[in-house]
């Protein structure tokens, strides 16, 4: 039973977190045993801050690997190098240290990232790029290259990069265990474990009410799960009765068990707390403030939950709520800018500024070929074109030197600092803010009167998608510990699009708009064209 079930083990040995702590799935606990035991090859966990699933994982870790189920090792990544240091120190070593059952199958505890144990090999590393200089297109992390796993753990992924995640994974190439475990508190919707959640069978913790029998949520129900009495406090209630629930009356249940033998999730949060009164989550939840916390906090650290302001993400509606009646025109006479962003598609987004403050969008399109383009250019009388320079960057340039309109390349710099973006003139490239860019087009979207886009149809509603898959939330730097803001991508269907808008609007900067003379002469030069004279038209 012990070499099978990592709960039983742990009850057997009687483990100890340290000399002090005892590791003990109490009644208010008990969400922890399925996990313990939980033999899925992928799992993700969002949940609120100090839940105990480090604890969980790392139990797991240690005993599969003294019972040999991972031969070639764990790797427990965290987001940076400081942060597996003090995991180390605080509680890995300790751990190994308060019991004898670890301790005698642990062969070398010298080094601070590497414990021998078993047969294998526990790495505990950072996840943080070697190189991350600004201007940067492939990043990479020679920790990550250095070690072979059947298991890694990536705790507080959503602070980790993902082609970090991605390069760490194949650190288990050869290995026919291959077990991901994604644990985080979450941050923004649709990103990270809130996005990799929502694919995954997503099991919450269901609480079934001695009184009338019906099953509750408390994460699902949020705030309607917690009720205060006439006396001020607050007690966990039934959804269906209002009588109060408590906790250890629950159980995991499957919201999509046909998803279950790909991704298994799991949700909880302080809401089930044995240390976390109801009192004290409502109370913070009506009044962040007054509890020196933000509303970010309060949705992320203890609701577990995903959050961001309204006015940090684009929605849906509010993109196709500048679209007009037109369809999108099949060529254009007047000048126009055109925005690229450069993938496995050409993300193409037409534009020409009817005044200074308006642009209009004549056509969005995805085009597979650079040939595509130069023929959408000359469809639609190209005077200036703004595209992504990476990441390919060469293709680009050759491109640029064929056309006889001016082509800029943009690469955004995270790194530069605020301010005005700088066009260079002799090597046609742009350098602007990430930040302050994305800023841009998306006032351009939200403020009246400034977009104005086709008729909807199927690819202004995937335009409409991309254009809302970024979202900006405030970073801290762990190093210096300032602040600053940053767009992270989201959702699932990419954000494309949203870039083509950005290169766009920095196009038309070069296009102005027609003025009443250009506009006179080109309709009295149509007339001619058709053989009539503007005199009789």
């Amino acid at each position: 039973m012990a070499a099978a079930s990592p709960f039983f083990w742990t009850k057997l040995n009687k483990i100890m977190l340290n000399a002090t702590t005892p590791f003990e799935v109490d009644a208010w606990h008990l969400y922890q045993v399925d996990i313990l035991n939980d033999t899925s090859r992928i799992s993700c966990s969002k949940k609120g801050a100090q839940t105990g699933f480090t604890t969980n994982e790392v139990l797991k870790s240690v005993h599969g690997m003294i019972h040999g189920k991972y031969k070639y090792g764990v790797g427990y990544l965290f987001p940076t190098g400081d942060d597996a240091g003090e995991f180390t120190k605080y509680r890995f070593d300790p751990l190994i240290a308060a019991n004898r059952c670890i301790q005698s199958h642990v062969a070398n505890t010298d080094s601070a990232t590497i414990k021998q144990i078993g047969g294998g090999f526990l790495h505990i590393r950072g996840a943080r790029p070697s190189s991350n200089k600004a201007g940067d297109v492939k990043e990479t992390s020679t920790k990550l290259k250095t070690f072979s796993a059947d298991r890694i753990v990536f705790d507080e992924c959503d602070e980790m990069k993902s082609n970090m995640i991605a390069m760490a994974k194949q650190r288990m190439a050869h290995s026919e265990v291959r077990e991901e475990v994604y644990l985080s508190t979450p941050s923004i919707p649709d990103y990270g474990i809130d996005a990799m959640y929502s694919a995954s069978d997503q099991r919450v913790w269901m609480i079934r009410c001695r009184k009338c029998n019906a099953e509750t949520c408390m994460e699902l129900e949020f705030p309607n799960s917690l009720r205060q009495r006439p006396d001020g406090s607050v007690y966990r209630a039934c959804i269906k009765c209002g009588a109060e629930i408590y906790p250890f009356h629950g159980k995991w249940v499957a919201l999509y068990p046909g998803r279950s033998k790909d991704l298994v999730g799991w949700w909880i949060s302080q809401l089930v707390s044995k240390y976390v009164s109801p009192k004290e989550i409502l109370e913070t939840y009506l009044d962040p403030t007054a509890h020196n916390m933000t509303m970010q906090e309060v949705y992320n650290s203890m609701l577990g939950m995903a959050y961001i302001e309204a006015e940090n993400r684009l929605d849906i509606n509010t993109v196709l709520g500048c679209c007009g009646t037109e369809v999108m025109a099949m060529k254009s006479e007047d000048g126009t800018a055109i925005g690229v962003d450069v993938g496995k598609e050409l993300h193409c987004v037409v534009g020409v500024p009817k005044t200074k403050k308006l642009l209009k969008i004549l056509k969005v399109t995805r085009l597979s070929s650079f040939n595509d383009l130069h023929d959408l250019a000359k469809a639609y009388g190209c005077r200036c074109m703004v595209v992504d320079k990476y990441p390919e960057t060469h293709r680009v340039r050759d491109f640029a030197k064929a056309e006889p309109y001016q082509v800029w390349l943009c690469g955004y710099q995270e790194g530069k600092k605020k301010g005005p973006t700088s066009w260079d003139e002799k090597v046609m490239e742009i350098y602007g803010n990430r930040t302050e860019l994305l800023d841009a087009s998306h006032t351009l979207v939200s403020d009246p009167g400034r977009l104005e886009l086709p008729r909807i149809g199927d690819e202004i509603k995937f335009f409409a998608s991309q254009i809302t898959n970024v979202a900006k939330i405030l970073e801290e730097d762990r190093a210096s510990g300032d602040k600053v803001y940053k767009y992270k991508k989201v959702g699932n269907t990419g954000d494309h699009y949203r870039h083509a808008l950005t290169y766009c609007m920095l196009a038309s900067r070069k296009v102005s708009p027609l003025g009443i003379r250009q506009i006179v002469g080109r309709y009295f030069m149509r007339k001619q064209t058709e053989g009539r004279s503007w005199t009789t038209a």
